[in-house]
């Protein structure tokens, strides 16, 4: 109930609460008998009929929950399991990704969704819902026009499914590829990547999604937001991404990306690696962390009664005809002898990201995490024979990149190599800290020449010896 006579708590200020009263247009007015009534009897509380605290231009907010809010108006649909606020004019609105889907597309594989556990053999992200955080305003835009299912239900439906040409041109941009069906073209594309149809017959070249640490266990790699520039591009974009490897090897073999930015959104790109390479995959490089002596005597000694070492998720960014893995280390203390809780907490997922992966703690477990907020402790970057643990990532990619230790012992260079190989390491911290700035300032031209001119100064740093 909004808009009554009981002041609205907002936020503490200092010794003292600001209160607020809600000035939109969402939820019912309770202004009449009648409305109160049946209000009272819907949720079984009779203080709406009896209260004295309402006013005639009280209102009555329900359904304020995003799935339960958009499951109410279009249950046909099904709805992406990670809703994003994004700010836009001054207000804040929610993203949320609706399908269609089917279990009866002909002649297709059948494969668990990621929504409600159901088989499916059809799914499009056709449908882009934005709901008014402040109003409760609710918008469907069709993206994708040659949906059939989607066709039928405007037909069904008229004015339900707006076109896209309708949404903000602000809203827009903030328009970017859903992970859950990422998650499933990813899958399917471990297979049918082979185009021959006897290295597809006899699984030849079977490819799987890779896997990572997490905490202290291994799960499954998810896909990650980044901003980077494609070989192929002019300009930085928005992608979604997520590393191939070979079946039951743990080197990369290919990665593909989703682009978000308009007019490409929705197209995939794969970018196979050379099979004569070795390129170092995900849990290759988890393994050359545990190598590192120092790393792992850091966090055995972190990771005693009393605290808890979360590693986070590893991201492995494109740079160049090589990578760089970036993981961050976060530590969380335990209250009392809490020895069996599992690292998961949204806030340790990656840098800079929110990730919507679930506790995978064993129901077995009969001891509960804590409430304790993880705190970033370190940073682990690695690039080529280089991994560095460091308090923050300026620091560990510039460990990295300008000379620090590598894993293996390497014949040393002399020293004007040296010395130009930590300069071209600075240089590319300086172009990576301009970028940040000019990131945080919304200057996006100079955010692209200064990872451009990065860019240039690794190119420099490979062909000075460092492997890619």
């Amino acid at each position: 109930l909004v808009n009554t006579k009981s002041k609205e708590f907002d936020y503490p200020k200092g010794d003292s609460n600001v209160y607020a009263s809600y000035q939109g247009k969402g939820g019912v007015l309770i202004h009449s008998f009648m409305r109160r009534l049946l209000y009272a009897v819907e949720f079984r509380d009779p203080q709406i009929l009896f209260t004295n605290y309402l006013r005639p231009e009280s209102r009555i907010m329900y359904k304020r929950g995003i799935h339960r809010r958009v499951k109410a108006i279009a249950p046909f649909l099904a709805y992406d399991r990670d809703p994003y606020l994004v700010l836009s004019g001054g207000r804040l609105y929610w993203f949320l990704d609706a399908y269609t889907t089917s279990d009866m597309y002909p002649y297709s594989t059948r494969s668990y969704g990621p929504f409600n556990k159901e088989l499916l053999n059809y799914i499009r992200n056709s449908i882009k819902v934005v709901v008014d955080a402040y109003n409760g305003d609710v918008h469907f835009y069709l993206i994708d026009e040659t949906d059939p299912l989607a066709a039928a239900y405007r037909n069904i439906f008229p004015g339900l499914l707006e076109p896209f040409e309708k949404m903000p041109e602000d809203l827009k941009k903030h328009v970017r590829y859903p992970k859950d069906l990422f998650n499933i073209q990813a899958a399917a594309y471990t297979k049918y990547h082979m185009e021959e149809a006897q290295v597809f017959y006899n699984q030849e070249d079977l490819w799987q999604l890779p896997d990572e640490m997490y905490g202290d266990s291994r799960q499954r790699m998810d896909p990650y937001y980044i901003i980077i520039k494609l070989p192929e591009g002019e300009k930085d974009e928005f992608l979604l991404m997520l590393p191939f490897t070979p079946s039951k090897k743990d080197n990369m073999i290919g990665w593909l990306a989703a682009r978000s930015d308009l007019p490409n959104y929705g197209n995939l790109i794969v970018y196979k690696l050379p099979k004569e390479k070795l390129i170092y995959g995900p849990m290759q490089i988890e393994a050359r962390i545990d190598q590192q002596t120092e790393i792992s005597r850091e966090l055995s000694l972190w990771d005693q009664k009393g605290s808890s070492v979360i590693r986070g998720n590893l991201l492995a960014i494109p740079v160049c005809d090589s990578f760089i893995y970036v993981e961050p280390i976060y530590l969380e203390a335990k209250q009392g002898d809490r020895s069996g809780t599992q690292a998961g907490d949204a806030t340790s997922r990656g840098l800079g990201k929110t990730r919507e992966k679930q506790d995978s703690a064993s129901p077995s477990r009969e001891k509960t995490r804590t409430s304790a907020l993880p705190e970033l402790k370190r940073v682990i970057a690695a690039f080529g024979n280089r991994v560095a643990m460091e308090e923050n990532l300026d620091k560990a990619l510039m460990s990295v990149l300008g000379g620090g230790s590598p894993v293996k012992e390497r014949t040393v260079p002399a020293a004007k190599e040296v010395l130009h190989t930590s300069s071209l390491g600075v240089q590319a911290l300086e172009h990576y800290n301009n970028a940040k700035v000019y990131l945080r300032q919304g200057n996006w031209t100079g955010y692209g020449e200064e990872l451009d001119k990065m860019e240039k100064v690794l190119e420099k740093l490979g062909d000075k010896g460092d492997p890619k």
